[in-house]
């Protein structure tokens, strides 16, 4: 099925960072508080030097994840890994057995180390719920039929298209991240987030972006993850990132909004308050890249600062100092 979006592979990436600046001055429940920004970048700026994501250029890779990822195969094999990985990367937080991103990746390592064949794209285009829930170590994630369904995509087209091979499909992009991003979003459904807000269609494509950005930072931006264009990638527009920004005073939410968070209440997907969430995230971390540069001299990618904060919110997360992240069911992140 195709993207019913009309960007391309030189604007896509664009549409995100346009549209998500249009929603914020739009908005009514979310606000970004530019001297939180200020602050925020003094930080990071302080410590760019020796953090292993914010230091370097591709070589700053190292500090992606190695020890939760499968990086030890061939480069096709680990392409093959990132794309199962992102198809499956999203809505955790309904599950009753506590299941989090390093969960999900760390069950496919171990079983694609167990056995290479395992993601193939023959056995992705007939997966069912069964064979998931083996292949994640007999737990079940939430919203298996989506997940399932994902993985039929994904394998079916690559059968269609790249000879069952997702290395083939990103060797087909000539080193350009925003055309891997345009094609994964044409060519797969599971991938095309994008919607309507007050009349207008606003992207934001998390999961085709850091499929981008995790083959970028797996491979070390060398062989397959070389890719000229990679600072044109945006954030990836969660829920953890707004969190920590939230806490942070960086994102300012309207009473309202921030009492049906705290109380854990669902927010619908394509809400006016969801979508505000999102594009503020992005729209933040693009402000906050432009006081690195300006007043700091540190030209950083919004990638790495995602990869910064979202490690940030991880760690106070597990500390429980952080507010309850926003509740929106979907497959989108």
């Amino acid at each position: 099925a195709a993207s019913t979006t009309s960007s391309g592979p030189r604007d896509r990436l664009a549409a995100v960072r346009e549209s998500a600046a249009w929603v914020c001055a739009e908005a009514r429940h979310v606000k970004l508080n530019a001297e939180a920004v200020a602050a925020l970048a003094g930080e990071v700026a302080a410590q760019a030097k020796d953090h292993p994501v914010l230091e370097g250029g591709a070589e700053g890779g190292v500090g992606w994840g190695e020890e939760i990822h499968f990086v030890s195969g061939s480069e096709a094999a680990v392409v093959q890994y990132l794309f199962v990985v992102d198809a499956l990367n999203f809505c955790f937080w309904p599950s009753e057995g506590g299941w989090e991103y390093e969960d999900l990746s760390t069950a496919l390592k171990r079983a694609l180390e167990e056995d290479a064949e395992v993601l193939s794209a023959d056995r992705l285009a007939h997966m069912s719920e069964e064979a998931l829930c083996r292949l994640l170590g007999g737990r079940a994630l939430p919203n298996m039929p989506a997940r399932v369904e994902h993985l039929r995509q994904v394998g079916a087209c690559l059968q269609e298209r790249w000879s069952g091979s997702a290395a083939a499909m990103v060797r087909a992009c000539d080193g350009s991240a925003g055309r891997l991003v345009d094609m994964i979003v044409t060519s797969f459904p599971g991938f095309q987030d994008h919607l309507q807000y007050k009349g207008r269609e606003v992207c934001f494509y998390k999961r085709a972006q850091i499929l981008a950005g995790d083959i970028w930072g797996a491979l070390k931006g060398k062989g397959l993850g070389a890719m000229h264009d990679v600072e044109q990638l945006t954030m990836f527009a969660d829920y953890r990132v707004p969190q920590i920004l939230e806490a942070r005073g960086v994102l300012e939410y309207s009473q309202a909004l921030k009492k049906r968070i705290m109380d854990k209440e669902e927010l619908p997907q394509g809400g006016e308050e969801e979508v505000e969430i999102r594009a503020a995230t992005v729209h933040a971390v693009e402000e906050l890249k432009r006081v690195l540069r300006d007043a700091h001299s540190m030209n950083i990618m919004s990638i790495k600062i995602d990869w910064y904060l979202w490690e940030e919110g991880e760690r106070q997360d597990r500390a429980g100092t952080l507010p309850p992240h926003h509740r929106t069911l979907t497959t989108f992140y």
